[in-house]
């Protein structure tokens, strides 16, 4: 699926691929399968504020680089300090340097919708011993 997902876009964009990072995420069939109660017990929203350095090449790492996070306005903060370092140390004028890096920032919704409870062995959640002999 992701194959014919990055030919779709090469050819519609002309260029290659989205990164794997930022394509959506897919779901298995098995869980498309499992039947959920008349009326959803509950529906729970989270949002949730990314942030990513958009690269000189166009890419854009989301919420960590080199093991750094991007979470806190004091992480962010050191990032910027490291690439004023990282040009100072290649020789690089640190306002060209800087200029070629960016922030991208996302907001990410979630959807929870309770499909209620079902028994520990109940074979629709768990399968049967006859399917995983197939």
């Amino acid at each position: 699926m992701y194959q014919v997902l990055q030919e779709l876009l090469r050819l519609w964009t002309g260029k290659y691929p989205v990164p794997p990072h930022v394509m959506p995420v897919s779901h298995t069939p098995d869980d498309e399968d499992v039947m959920f109660e008349e009326e959803p017990q509950e529906v729970v929203k989270d949002t949730v504020v990314e942030y990513g350095l958009l690269t000189p090449a166009g890419n854009v790492l989301w919420n960590r680089f080199h093991g750094r996070t991007f979470e806190t306005l004091y992480a962010r903060a050191m990032m910027v300090k490291v690439l004023k370092k990282t040009a100072e140390e290649c020789g690089f004028a640190e306002d060209d340097f800087l200029s070629r890096y960016r922030w991208q920032v996302r907001r990410v919704v979630t959807e929870t919708v309770s499909g209620g409870q079902f028994p520990i062995e109940d074979p629709e959640i768990v399968g049967t011993a006859e399917e995983e002999s197939e």
